[in-house]
């Protein structure tokens, strides 16, 4: 924690006032990429789904690429932590929904779609024949 609090220029009794202990902080650290990937991977309308999955995932890839080190030990020390799991749940959440929302599957199939993704074809079979042109 003490180079954490060098490197932002604080003291270490400020960053343990913010954050009691480093699970804290990573999942703060953890819950701001996840803001930020699903800020990159906001979906527009105007673009075939394919494209917007291809961006999304790209998006994705990049920033674990790009913080590497960073992504694996939070993979390492923090894969079990109930708040940590949370937040890659909500992420993944927002990501169904949205995905969701852009091939207009009807809210009451909804629960369905996310228990077996294969009721997705039963759903909007022209929505994933669509995506499977797209590959």
């Amino acid at each position: 924690m003490q180079h954490v609090a060098d490197a932002a220029g604080i003291s270490r009794a400020l960053l343990y006032r913010h954050f009691p202990t480093k699970r804290d902080l990573f999942a703060a650290v953890y819950r701001r990429a996840a803001d930020g990937l699903l800020a990159a991977t906001e979906l527009d309308t105007t673009t075939p789904i394919a494209e917007q999955v291809a961006a999304g995932l790209d998006a994705h890839l990049d920033y674990f690429v790009a913080n590497r080190r960073t992504v694996l030990a939070a993979n390492r020390s923090l894969a079990g932590d109930p708040v940590v799991q949370a937040v890659i749940t909500d992420e993944l959440e927002v990501l169904r929904a949205r995905l969701l929302d852009a091939i207009a599957v009807p809210a009451a199939r909804r629960a369905a779609v996310a228990r077996d993704p294969a009721e997705l074809a039963r759903v909007r079979p022209d929505a994933v024949r669509r995506m499977a042109r797209a590959r």
